[in-house]
């Protein structure tokens, strides 16, 4: 009867295993325009610069754009993710939507499986199915696990280096010390925020482990501590320390104001409970209590790393769904945890309650699939139409000058589907940004010379934001001609200037 029971669950685990990875794989060959478009545009730009740097182009322009458009974008962090999918594109003989997608849905199929593993052995299969669930199947892992992003891969490295912690601190091996300080040097190079769920939960599987008395005189806690900060500072210190230092005083020191104020935690918990539910958080930190010594370590020190990070980055927890990623492994765990008395209880309930609770079980995972499916159809609803949109009007804009514009997603739009490049106008939030910070700005007649200065058009196709820039709307209309404008777009002939009215 045990045997039977394992094989349904191993099954169950199969079955929600390859659903969440067929969800990541929906519409496969579209473009990145289902969400948070820039972030995801930017992405691929970096990769189809540098797949265009590997092979050759029989249009040596196009190339040459495609590299320039590249390198032109900002770094905040090593292009691993990147990398990996212009290598793809290469060895498969050009540019490929999917490759993206695909890698996506890779690192979840291993996140997914670590998870599982771990879970299964603290506590038995069936409460692990649970975890498993929740890191498969709601919108908000799925649209954001299966994004042009470096963070998929980043949480991917994360939940491998939890892994290797755990065993580690298990079995005290150098084997095992050696693949977990690695693996979290990764995931903190990959992206600098891992540094907090790592960092968090080796702290308190080695202080659990070894007592405080023992723990600055252990050889290995030394080896993990130091791959955990020499793989990523030989990056982030070395190579970009200039970068590093200013995101910090911007995103960090200039914002930690808000962690006092209230409407921060508001925002946030709204935030939270709009992306991932605040009851699913709650019953998974209530759910930590259920679990072994050193489960409940590894569940806490995750939701511990995740509160100092968002004290760390205020602004981007409460206002970018991606940054949230991270806390989605840690809930699921926490999950699993809660799930166990439940089960517990069940096997000694009649057989017609087993398959009432096992039913109701099925349709609690197949519904939120459903939900998830029609929302990434939603979403992908009208791209081919908008790539041709977006196209024809990049065919339009002139080619006799250089660009500047307040257009869609940073100016990424253009630069991806219409490989045209084109500078960016920074967006209203963005001027109420650095007010914030800096304080008081230059007039908007300098601010415009400053960053027009040597651009020939400015393009607007974003009216959105233009109306809430009236500074830039007047001024645009009172004192340039329009050159072109269609449906959707309007260009101003910066190089002349419209006489004043009598």
């Amino acid at each position: 009867m045990q045997t039977r029971e394992n094989l349904l669950t191993y099954l169950a685990a199969v079955f929600l295993f390859f659903l969440g990875i067929g969800l990541r794989l929906l519409y496969l060959n579209n473009p990145p325009l289902d969400f948070i478009q820039a972030r995801q545009l930017r992405s691929a730009i970096i990769a189809r610069g540098m797949y265009c740097a590997l092979a050759p182009c029989a249009d040596e322009t196009r190339r040459q754009t495609a590299i320039a458009m590249w390198q032109g974008e900002d770094v905040y962090e090593p292009q691993i993710n990147e990398r990996l999918a212009a290598t793809l594109y290469y060895l498969l003989g050009g540019e490929k939507p999917w490759v993206f997608r695909f890698l996506a849905a890779s690192y979840w199929a291993i996140g997914a499986l670590a998870i599982f593993m771990m879970t299964s052995r603290w506590l038995s299969l069936k409460p692990a199915l649970v975890a498993l669930a929740f890191y498969a199947v709601p919108v908000f892992q799925v649209v954001n696990g299966r994004s042009y992003q470096p963070e998929p891969f980043m949480v991917m490295w994360i939940i491998l280096a939890v892994f290797f912690l755990e065993r580690w601190v298990t079995t005290q091996s150098w084997r095992h010390a050696l693949l977990a300080g690695v693996l979290g040097g990764v995931a903190i190079l990959v992206k600098i925020m891992a540094v907090f769920p790592v960092a968090a939960v080796f702290g308190l599987l080695a202080s659990g482990k070894l007592g405080w008395k023992r723990l600055f005189s252990s050889k290995q806690v030394w080896c993990i501590g130091i791959l955990l900060m020499v793989i990523p500072a030989s990056y982030y210190g070395v190579m970009i320390g200039s970068r590093s230092s200013g995101f910090f005083s911007f995103w960090t020191l200039a914002m930690l104001h808000k962690i006092i104020e209230p409407a921060f935690y508001v925002r946030w918990f709204s935030w939270l409970h709009d992306l991932v539910g605040l009851l699913p958080i709650a019953l998974a930190v209530y759910g930590s209590l259920y679990l072994p010594p050193q489960a409940r370590r590894v569940v806490g020190g995750w939701f511990a790393g995740y509160v100092v990070y968002t004290a760390f980055l205020p602004a981007q927890v409460s206002t970018h769904t991606y940054y949230n990623l991270i806390l989605i492994p840690g809930v699921a765990m926490g999950l699993a945890g809660m799930a166990a008395p439940f089960f517990q209880k069940i096997v000694s309930q009649p057989p017609l309650y087993r398959l009432a609770f096992w039913g109701i079980a099925t349709l609690a995972v197949l519904f939120p699939a459903w939900i998830t499916r029609s929302v990434i159809v939603s979403q992908n609803e009208g791209i081919a139409q908008e790539v041709k949109g977006w196209q024809r009007l990049c065919d339009e804009l002139p080619r006799d000058g250089k660009m500047i514009g307040l257009t869609h997603d940073y100016g990424n739009r253009i630069r991806y589907l219409g490989w045209r490049y084109i500078a960016s106008w920074p967006y209203s939030w963005d001027f109420d940004l650095n007010a914030e910070v800096f304080g008081a700005q230059e007039s908007f007649e300098e601010q415009f010379k400053e960053k027009t200065e040597g651009f020939r058009y400015f393009v607007v196709t974003d009216f959105t934001d233009l109306e809430a820039q009236p500074a830039l709307k007047n001024y645009l209309y009172q004192n340039f001609p329009i050159a072109q404008s269609d449906d959707g777009y309007v260009v101003f002939d910066l190089a002349q200037r419209l006489e004043a009215a009598p």
